[in-house]
């Protein structure tokens, strides 16, 4: 007679190096999550709180795999101040099984993020991110084979295949990204071929290509994905199971499998959140944390001016914090127009007053800054692009979120139902004349066409600034304290818009 065998799968994702606890007073928690009951916890998080949880279910379960689905190394400023090397010796200290990296996890460039996977004690999968000139895994492994008792696993992992949109050139110099769906069915029966019972995929292709993959190829029991900030303990697709937890370590994810010969007879989804207030934190794994940080508290701490409102980032809508931050740019350097990403992480920074950490944690790359001359038809085409960018029929080729604009204003429709549609576009009230050149304030991604904005690459340099975004909205908040920080309607959605593009998700906590 068979016994039955418990698997427990801990997992994190998209924590953009927020390794301290953070303060959520505010409705909207992050750039695409908020808070759905006014009884919220005001402070969530920390790496130290995580461990104490994650080794508590390590002493209560057998079988445990403790994985990450990326964007763990990038994108805070004490991530800038490591290189990424604080978030991986958390890692390391915690024992993690495996990782895929992120889309953001190659930001320091290809080169630093090979030094981590070499300095990592566990494996960055990547099957779908190669050497250019080998074609071969460029991290070195695809997949990992793990057993429990008389089961093994299979951890596959596939990256974000449109890194290439999301960073500087210079940074993926040397790699070439893909996703082929056939390709990863092909490597998938190979790996069932040496008696694998279970296959999980380790993703960071964001919840709509999980869904994807999960109807397109075979032999796919789970998918524990990121990218998407999409939260949800359990989802089924086509018999795979998907699930996603919280960013910014605000939660734990955990999926309890009842296994029999191998096969998948129970599963429990469900996202533990990360509470300090109610978990005590793991001391020696917080004095390291604190270790690092205090070479640095100085400068992270320092106050650099005071807003009378919570500094907020939107995704999918104008953004409060992009609409200050094209501002700042537009003023600096005398432009008509600011155009920047929609960016997809950042949390909500409270009323009160601001320091160099928090605004840098927004504004984490330091990109250079240009001004450009573009014709009003390259402008439009960008705007046009970046619905796009939401709708695709084509899932898998979508990328980012709105366009944040200023000093133009339009109006935009989002709607798979509707071909991508932009109208009312003016610059200082009078309408946009697709002949006449505009001065243009774009960041590194922007000049370089990623997002897929290729019509902005057409543009005529006029000027390179020495001083970086970050920089240059340091500088002007220090000059012009208080600030106040809210939409200003520069982009305005229709009223059929498809309120899933738009509003943000609820946490599930």
């Amino acid at each position: 007679m068979h016994e039955f065998e418990e698997l427990v799968i801990l997992y994190t994702s998209d924590s953009h190096c927020q390794l301290f606890p953070s303060f959520t007073l505010n409705k909207d928690f992050s750039t695409q999550l908020k808070w759905c009951s006014t009884d919220h916890p005001t402070i969530v998080g920390g790496f130290s709180y995580l461990a104490t949880l994650v080794k508590k279910y390590r002493e209560k379960y057998p079988h445990v795999l403790l994985l990450d689905s990326g964007d763990s190394f990038s994108d805070s400023m004490i991530a800038n101040k490591t290189k990424g090397k604080l978030p991986l010796i958390a890692m390391n200290s915690l024992h993690y099984d495996a990782m895929t990296p992120g889309n953001h996890d190659i930001d320091y460039g290809l080169g630093q993020l090979k030094k981590l996977s070499k300095a990592a004690k566990f494996p960055l999968l990547a099957a779908n991110l190669l050497d250019e000139f080998t074609l071969s895994p460029l991290l070195g492994k695809a997949y990992l084979l793990k057993k429990f008792h008389s089961t093994t696993v299979a951890i596959y992992g596939l990256t974000y295949h449109l890194t290439p949109e999301t960073t500087s050139r210079k940074n993926i110099k040397g790699a070439k990204y893909e996703l082929d769906f056939q390709k990863i069915e092909r490597d998938l029966t190979e790996i069932k071929k040496q008696g694998v019972e279970l296959i999980l995929i380790l993703s960071h292709l964001g919840s709509e290509v999980d869904e994807e993959l999960a109807k397109q190829v075979k032999n796919i029991d789970i998918i524990i994905g990121g990218h998407s900030h999409d939260p949800q303990p359990t989802k089924i697709v086509n018999g795979v199971i998907i699930a996603q937890t919280t960013p910014y370590f605000s939660g734990l994810g955990m999926l309890k499998l009842l296994l029999r010969q191998g096969k998948i007879v129970k599963h429990k989804g469900r996202i533990i959140p990360i509470l300090p207030e109610k978990i005590e934190p793991d001391l020696k794994i917080e004095q390291m944390l604190n270790d690092t940080r205090i070479l640095y508290e100085n400068e992270l701490n320092e106050v650099i001016g005071y807003s009378h409102s919570p500094l907020v980032r939107s995704y999918k809508s104008e953004s409060p914090i992009d609409t200050f931050i094209g501002n700042v740019l537009r003023k600096m350097t005398r432009s008509e127009i600011s155009i920047l990403p929609g960016r997809g992480f950042g949390l909500t920074i409270p009323s009160g007053y601001v320091t160099r950490e928090e605004i840098t944690n927004f504004i984490p790359h330091g990109s250079k800054v240009y001004k450009v001359l573009l014709k009003g038809k390259d402008i439009l085409e960008a705007l046009e692009q970046s619905i796009l960018n939401q709708i695709n029929q084509d899932v898998t080729k979508r990328v980012g979120g709105l366009i944040q604009i200023t000093g133009l204003n339009f109006v935009y429709t989002f709607s798979e139902q509707i071909n991508p549609k932009i109208s009312h576009v003016y610059v200082n009230g009078i309408a946009l004349n697709p002949e006449q050149t505009y001065t243009v304030v774009l960041n590194q991604l922007m000049y370089e066409g990623g997002h897929q904005y290729r019509s902005l690459k057409k543009g005529q340099l006029l000027t390179k600034y020495q001083l970086k975004d970050n920089d240059m909205v340091i500088y002007y908040i220090k000059h012009h304290s208080p600030i106040t920080v809210h939409k200003e309607g520069w982009s305005i959605p229709l009223i059929k818009t498809d309120q899933k593009f738009t509003q943000k998700t609820c946490l599930p906590f």
